[in-house]
């Protein structure tokens, strides 16, 4: 077992029909072991080396990602793979997006999913012969802050996107680099959404059609500490969802929101959004997760 590896399919091959039939039909007497899920879910299978040892599936019902059909051969049990297998579906899922993960349980190893953060949602029920149970998982899509004293409160990092008018978004650019801008916002409260405006092609806008996961950092300008050398410094990270505003009414308005937070004066502004307002591009994040923290210079 020197190279764990996987892979994805959509519908049954030849290597999982074999695994889950071993195990599901052959050792635990299931009779109705493939159905229509099989022709569009996502089954994921692991190898060692090239030797195909087990496999899952995973599919999106409404808002949630259920996973199934959970299969190890059996020289290759207690070595942990159930955990690896498990771990590869989550973090696909997660990256889909998917924020809530359910699990058709046998009562039997019901336990096994409990410790990988898995709850029992309802009653026992029957499948074929074999006691179920119905078990969720909200994923954790955020790393916690590790220096939890220093982080700041909702409402401070809500403050903060409310007074500073400048920040540094960053991207998925080219070939996979962090791509980070310095840029204008405004941010709307009533609607949390953070919106910015810029040229309608380039860098920034190639990286948002390819990936719109972005985060955002502002930090505000700093107090004198009162018991260190150096400024107390509070910043904000925001995680999200970016996408292209497409209405033009909107786009104008949101220049004009966003061009009132600089002394520039109401006719200047106006002029501008006549003259250059339809070669806009304007932007609006979707907050997905807000952290902020304070910290001495010093």
């Amino acid at each position: 077992m020197k190279n764990f590896k996987y892979n994805k399919f959509t519908g049954l091959n030849d290597d999982i029909i074999k695994i889950r039939t071993s195990v599901f039909i052959d050792e635990q007497g299931f009779k109705d072991e493939f159905d229509e899920t099989d022709k569009t879910c996502t089954h994921i299978m692991l190898y060692d080396e090239e030797k195909p040892i087990a496999t899952c599936r995973y599919f999106k019902e409404g808002e949630n990602y259920h996973i199934g059909r959970v299969a190890i051969i059996k020289e290759y049990r207690g070595k942990h793979l159930g955990n690896k297998i498990m771990q590869i579906a989550e973090n696909e899922i997660k990256n889909g997006g998917g924020r809530i993960i359910e699990v058709s349980a046998q009562v039997r190893v019901s336990n096994f999913y409990k410790k990988l953060g898995y709850k029992q949602v309802g009653d026992i029920y029957f499948d074929e012969y074999c006691e179920h149970i119905r078990m969720i998982k909200e994923i954790q899509m955020f790393r916690p802050m590790r220096r939890i004293k220093q982080q700041l409160s909702n409402e401070e990092c809500v403050n903060i996107l409310k007074n500073e008018v400048r920040g540094v978004l960053s991207v998925l650019g080219d070939n996979g680099y962090p791509y980070g801008i310095p840029i204008n916002f405004y941010y709307s409260e009533d609607e949390n959404k953070i919106y910015f405006h810029g040229a309608k092609e380039g860098h920034k806008i190639d990286s948002i059609k390819n990936c719109d996961k972005v985060s955002f950092c502002v930090y505000d300008k700093g107090v004198k500490s009162e018991v260190k050398n150096g400024l107390d410094v509070k910043s904000v990270i925001v995680f999200g969802r970016i996408k292209i505003v497409d209405d033009f009414d909107k786009t104008i308005d949101i220049c004009r929101k966003l061009s009132n937070q600089f002394d520039f004066g109401k006719d200047y502004i106006e002029e501008e959004i006549r003259n250059f307002g339809r070669f806009v591009m304007c932007l609006e994040l979707t907050p997905e997760h807000i952290t902020g923290k304070i910290v001495n210079e010093s």
